[in-house]
């Protein structure tokens, strides 16, 4: 299950290099709770648009985007757990939507099969937020960023 974080851009918005491996440390320990870690996940410190974190998935594949905007690190520790946590159910739900969308495309005028993927894709969201929270209430927030603490996110 290897984590890949890439440099930032600016390191000063916090993501140093001690930070880096924190959240690497953080997202490993993720992966294994949520039974991913034959995934590889590549962490990109850009800014997603209009997003402070968006996952991007292939189908079919477990390589991984994962993508963190410099205002991710000054949110509170609960809210970047939850929303680590979301991205990554993502990577449980997102196949649907794939399957969906690769089974309708030929099947459906254009415009029908635009609204039923949009549509399964808002559907997708809800689940993952609930069930972000259910698990976040399970483990323990990352201990960087927001919290002023340097010391290790997640004990080895």
């Amino acid at each position: 299950m290897p984590v890949e974080v890439t440099p930032a851009r600016n390191t000063r918005l916090g993501w140093n290099t001690t930070t880096r491996e924190q959240l690497r440390r953080y997202l490993e320990h993720l992966l294994t709770l949520l039974r991913l870690s034959d995934h590889h996940l590549t962490v990109d410190l850009g800014e997603p648009s209009d997003e402070c974190a968006e996952v991007h998935t292939t189908p079919g594949q477990r390589h991984v985007t994962l993508y963190l905007s410099a205002g991710f690190l000054s949110q509170p520790p609960r809210w970047q757990q939850e929303t680590l946590l979301h991205e990554l159910i993502h990577l449980h739900l997102n196949p649907l939507v794939h399957l969906t969308d690769a089974a309708t495309d030929a099947v459906l005028e254009p415009a029908a099969h635009q609204v039923l993927c949009q549509a399964l894709w808002s559907q997708v969201e809800l689940p993952s937020d609930t069930l972000a929270t259910v698990i976040a209430d399970l483990t323990d927030p990352p201990t960087f960023g927001a919290a002023g603490d340097t010391a290790t996110a997640v004990a080895s």
